[in-house]
């Protein structure tokens, strides 16, 4: 479980650092590129809670 929990925060902070990097995006392609990147980060957050979730049910 730690482990997941340890994944969980590493993508929280990767949520927080595409999220400054897409605010100071020196022009709309990159923060698009950046805000992709984030969207794909939250998804990688929702499964691991899945996960977590699932293993406190089990």
């Amino acid at each position: 479980m730690a482990d997941v929990q340890t994944a969980i925060v590493g993508e929280t902070n990767a949520v927080n650092r595409y999220a400054y990097l897409a605010s100071i995006a020196p022009n709309l392609e990159i923060r698009n590129i950046l805000t992709s990147i984030l969207g794909d980060e939250y998804g990688h957050i929702r499964t691991w809670l899945a996960l977590l979730q699932n293993a406190a049910t089990s």
